[in-house]
């Protein structure tokens, strides 16, 4: 959990070293949760490093065996969005804000274009990327399948990394492998 997102370059830095070593040394269900004015990062990443790093805690997240939880109740943006995104599970409060205001000032996704166009549509997508709208959770329909709109994100992600810690690991493991085949092949290869 973290209570303050991190916004200077040195934090941002710390921040995702810290949550890359945690998820790369932890084999169990991981709920990441930020607090304050936004989710973990609270300022989009320009410096080349920083977006490299991104990108490698995000895959980090999307390959792992176990699930990683999102529990949003704060602005959800930028590179906060990345990271939200990589999870499996995403659960935000009511009117949470979410989006990339910052790829029409130039500073593009890492990854977020592809995976907000598979869960959301491409008009969500379109809109949060090219016009750097920023949809809220539970107010706009299309974030309907990207987020679960809960009453605390918090409790509702301890709850589902309890219930999914609780469930058979190799089962855990072969549903993750199986969902992650059905959002990124054709029916018939992930069958």
């Amino acid at each position: 959990s973290v209570e303050r997102p991190a916004s200077d370059p040195d934090a941002v830095a710390e921040l995702l070293v810290a949550g890359r070593e945690a998820l790369a040394a932890q084999d169990e269900v991981v709920v990441l949760h930020g607090a304050g004015e936004a989710f973990l990062l609270a300022e989009p990443l320009r410096e080349p490093e920083l977006r490299e790093l991104l990108i490698e805690v995000g895959d980090l997240i999307a390959r792992r065996r176990r699930p990683v939880i999102a529990a949003c109740d704060a602005p959800v943006l930028d590179g906060g969005l990345e990271l939200a995104l990589a999870c499996d599970l995403r659960f935000a409060q009511h009117g949470v804000a979410v989006g990339m205001p910052a790829a029409i000032e130039g500073v593009p996704s890492v990854g977020s274009a592809q995976r907000l166009a598979r869960f959301g549509g491409p008009s969500l997508a379109a809109s949060a990327l090219l016009l750097g709208e920023t949809p809220r959770c539970g107010e706009d329909r299309r974030l309907d399948g990207v987020f679960e709109v809960v009453d605390d994100a918090g409790v509702a992600a301890s709850a589902a990394r309890e219930r999914i810690a609780s469930a058979a690991p190799l089962v855990i493991e072969a549903l993750k492998t199986s969902l992650a085949a059905a959002a990124s092949m054709p029916l018939d290869a992930g069958l």
